[in-house]
């Protein structure tokens, strides 16, 4: 959404420049048209209806153009929806709303054409009604002024944009999230739930498309499952008593099927995800709870323990990694071992995507 915002807000500024410079344009066709001006003036011509003729020129430049715009959309509307990926509705152009938007915007343009050649078109000397000079350099000036503060505007945000985007687009997620699907597990299966939970997950592995399979009750870009502090080395430190971790509950397939790189210690294993976190009292951090719960180096953090109520033994450590967005520092990350259901993670074959996900529906 944000970025159908920031291209609407782009497209009215090129709107806007390209209506400044029409009015720019006009205010040239008007000394070139001086004599015919001179004329209608000395003829008792009004101000009024020197502007009726300017905003019916106007009018019919704009519906002329509209009708060419709309043309040009629907015969190149198939290259635009492979640029966009998305198909164009064509059918929004005749919606009553859009029609009223457009006929208003023609009409406000057409009105501000006619005032401003009126302001343009000067006055007459008192002594002599043949004497006509255009006296709104002022305003000509401050148009044009305003045309090039908003093209280097966009000049700016557009590359602003670009570099945004090559980051995300180029930054180290320290995972890999390709041909990835998400699928959110029940909120209530009722009965025999974790049974239910072990033969749907039996039908997804058993797709041939599915490639790897993993769970958890979170996922990255979504959140953490709770935060919990009070949570310290051995031996407690004042400072203990500020940090806070960020928990998340997975299986012992999470880190492989994302790619997330343990640098010390040892994986879940299968044995220890069924008997859940709060029975087998171990854990898995990340670099940055290690460094904040005060170990030197993720080796040293692999073979000792901590303090959460009780004990509680590390037995690895991942590295880094962006659990949410970009925009949000790495928090220090605890993981919890457990048949986690809240959330399944597949990785997928890449062809025939869309037949594939129906097949899920309906398992």
């Amino acid at each position: 959404m944000g970025s159908v915002l920031v291209f609407l807000a782009i497209a009215i500024l090129i709107l806007g420049i390209a209506y400044v410079n029409y009015l720019n344009l006009s205010s040239a066709a008007i000394l070139t048209r001086i004599k015919e001006v001179k004329m209608r003036k000395v003829l008792g011509a009004q101000s009024w209806q020197l502007a009726q003729q300017f905003m019916t020129e106007t009018l019919v430049l704009l519906s002329g153009a509209a009708f060419i715009s709309g043309l040009l959309i629907y015969l190149f509307s198939p290259v635009l929806s492979r640029i966009f990926g998305q198909p164009i509705w064509i059918e929004s152009l005749i919606l009553p709303e859009v029609i009223l938007l457009v006929c208003g915007i023609m009409l406000t343009c057409a009105f501000i054409s006619g005032t401003y050649v009126v302001v343009l078109s000067g006055s007459f000397d008192k002594k002599s009604k043949l004497k006509f000079k255009p006296d709104s350099q002022v305003l000509r000036k401050s148009l044009v002024v305003f045309q090039f503060v908003i093209s280097v505007g966009i000049i700016i945000c557009t590359l602003v944009i670009k570099d945004q985007l090559s980051f995300m687009q180029n930054q180290n997620l320290g995972m890999n999230v390709n041909q990835k699907v998400a699928i959110a597990g029940p909120n209530d299966a009722g009965e025999n739930r974790r049974s239910k939970m072990n033969a749907f997950k039996e039908s997804l592995r058993s797709q041939s498309f599915v490639q790897e399979l993993a769970g958890s009750n979170n996922i990255p870009g979504i959140g953490y499952n709770f935060s919990a502090g009070g949570i310290t080395p051995l031996v407690p430190r004042p400072e203990d008593e500020n940090y806070n971790y960020s928990m998340l509950i997975i299986d012992e397939q999470f880190f492989p099927v994302y790619d997330i790189e343990l640098i010390a210690g040892r994986n879940f294993n299968m044995e220890e995800t069924i008997a859940s976190w709060n029975v087998i009292n171990k854990v898995i951090l990340n670099e940055k709870a290690a460094r904040q719960l005060g170990f030197e180096n993720p080796e040293s953090a692999a073979v000792l323990s901590i303090l959460w109520g009780k004990p509680f033994e590390i037995v690895g450590v991942v590295k880094d990694y962006h659990h949410m967005s970009l925009r949000e520092e790495i928090k220090p990350m605890i993981f919890l071992a457990s048949q986690a259901d809240g959330f399944f993670i597949l990785t997928m074959e890449s062809s025939n995507m869309k037949a594939n996900l129906a097949s899920i529906q309906v398992i």
